[in-house]
């Protein structure tokens, strides 16, 4: 696959296609040609402008939030029309958004503990289990939901961690 990557295309191959694609998101950080006051529909514009959304509406609540059962809803005009943004991609800011600073903390507490527990587990095994896997996916879980994730796919993680949970009880318990 990764060979196949390389070999060039009509089009410039996959390599230069996803070159192109994260131009936009440069040039968004760095004040580039695209960074006139617009969102960078290419790159990632609207990820870095969503945190500045999304404070917008935590005027007053930054502590207990909105609440958890409000709905994200920022009004923006683009280009000679007005669109609703509907969605935080990042979990965090999510959070945030729904629960506050006392639900972020308590999240990140949970976070910290997801991945300390199968570290501290992994290391009286002497071989790779399931908290070396665990651990891996859990590390790799977070990072994806600090930067994109789906909301969806937390309840997933959830029941893993509670087999997680179950895999260490049995290991206590055993030993």
């Amino acid at each position: 696959i990764f060979v196949s990557m390389l070999i060039p295309t009509e089009g410039g191959g996959l390599v230069d296609s996803m070159i192109e694609s994260f131009v936009p998101l440069i040039q968004e950080l760095f004040g580039g040609k695209n960074h006139i006051g617009a969102i960078n529909w290419g790159g990632t514009g609207e990820r870095i402008i969503i945190w500045q959304w999304v404070f917008e509406r935590m005027k007053g609540k930054l502590l207990f939030g909105n609440g958890f059962t409000t709905d994200f809803a920022y009004r923006y005009f683009y280009e000679g029309h007005y669109y609703t943004k509907q969605s935080i991609e990042v979990q965090w800011l999510y959070i945030l958004f729904q629960k506050g600073l006392w639900g972020l903390v308590g999240y990140i507490v949970y976070q910290i503990d997801a991945i300390v527990r199968p570290f501290l587990m992994m290391k009286k095994e002497n071989s790779v289990s399931f908290s070396f896997v665990f651990l891996v996916m859990t590390c790799g879980y977070f990072i994806s939901l600090f930067s994109c994730a789906g909301l969806e796919d937390v309840q997933f993680f959830y029941l893993f961690f509670a087999l997680f949970e179950a895999y260490e009880r049995t290991r206590i318990n055993h030993a």
